[in-house]
This record gives C-alpha cells, sequence and structure tokens, in this order.
C-alpha cells in the first residue's frame, strides 16, 4: 500500500473545542463573602457566629455565597447589623460597585470599638431608654 493510500484511509476525528484555561466570573455571592470575610473573620467566631448574629442558619449564608439563593431585604438588615455597616454597602459590594478593602484583626476591632464608643455616647446624648434603665 502506498503512503497516499494510507492517508485517504485515515480518519480525522474532530472533538469541539473547549477551552482549556478560563477566568471564572465572579458571581454576586462570590462579592458578598468577600465583603462578609473582610469584615468577620475567626476571630469573632466564623461564620457560625455569624449567623448566630444575623438570626440565620450557616447553610444559609453559604447558599449566599454560592449564589443558590441571594439574601432577602430582611436578611440584609440582619447581616448588615451583624457587621456594623448599612445596607447599601452590602449592596454595593454584591454589585461590583465598591471596592473591597481587606482589614486586619487589630484594625477592625479598633473600628469596632470606636463605632460602640460613638453609639453609647449618642445615646447618652439623646437619653436612650436603654441608658435611664440602666440609672434607675
Amino acid at each position: 500500500m502506498s503512503q497516499s493510500n494510507r492517508r485517504s484511509s485515515q480518519t480525522l476525528i474532530r472533538f469541539p473545542a473547549a477551552p482549556v484555561n478560563s477566568l471564572a466570573t465572579v458571581t454576586e455571592g462570590k462579592r458578598l463573602e468577600r465583603f462578609v470575610r473582610s469584615r468577620w473573620g475567626r476571630p469573632q467566631g466564623g461564620i457560625r457566629a455569624l449567623a448566630v448574629a444575623a438570626e440565620t442558619s450557616a447553610d444559609t449564608i453559604y447558599h449566599w455565597f454560592n449564589g443558590q439563593n441571594p439574601p432577602d431585604v430582611y436578611q440584609l438588615g440582619k447581616l448588615a447589623e451583624a457587621l456594623e455597616v448599612k445596607r447599601w454597602q452590602i449592596v454595593a459590594a454584591m454589585d461590583g460597585e465598591t471596592e473591597i478593602v481587606p482589614l486586619d484583626d487589630r484594625t477592625r476591632q479598633a473600628i469596632r470599638e470606636e463605632v460602640r464608643a460613638a453609639a453609647a455616647e449618642d445615646r447618652a446624648q439623646r437619653g436612650s431608654p436603654r441608658e435611664q434603665s440602666g440609672a434607675a
């Protein structure tokens, strides 16, 4: 059999093209996860402690991160309270409209203490029921 005859009898099988390397799309859930983890870490008790603080379950939070079920307005409010941020900050992070700045634990704790001190001072100036009930 000549070489030209062998070539003609061979069959070329084409496979569909598939990307070898591709960049993963950053989803709302992943952006939410980065935002949460930049503000709540292991020193605060991790995701389980965050779930308790936000009055939800750790599984629910992981579902948010995986993009299975985004948090509703009520859940966003509870999450914002736990993280000591505003709801719009969480939504902006999920939409990719704000840069997420990672904070180290010392800086995060210092910010929390400042916020708590300012809130206590504000309550004292307003004469909140919490302060008045403690004085009675």
